[in-house]
């Protein structure tokens, strides 16, 4: 019984170590580690550069334009939302931003969703 408590203490870090080596890994994976990802890669991890995606450790933003209230987060710890996904590819190809598109594509892609772009 002893053992036993241990045991599930080193195996419930483990888990939250993994979980935060996943979260972690948003930012890096799909962003190059930058805060932002924009439609000139000269341009990455500058903000003011819109529409960029705005990448987090634990969430990925498409934000189309400095009006915050038109940002789409569709990528958190949750997992991928397939219809905002979708919903920053139609922006994002209206705005000619095909970086951006294809960016978004192969997130849909690794986490096996149609987003439509």
């Amino acid at each position: 019984m002893k053992t036993i408590i241990p045991i599930i203490a080193i195996a419930a870090g483990l888990l939250v170590a993994a979980h935060s080596a996943q979260a972690a890994s948003l930012k890096k994976t799909y962003c190059g580690n930058n805060d932002f990802f924009g439609t000139i890669s000269d341009r990455d991890g500058d903000g003011g550069s819109y529409p960029h995606l705005h990448c987090g450790s634990r969430f990925i933003t498409y934000s189309p334009n400095k009006n915050k209230g038109n940002r789409i987060n569709f990528l958190d710890n949750g997992g991928l939302s397939v219809s905002k996904a979708a919903n920053a590819c139609i922006d994002a190809n209206g705005k000619n931003a095909g970086r951006l598109t294809a960016k978004i594509a192969d997130i849909c892609t690794d986490y096996d969703a149609a987003c439509g772009c």
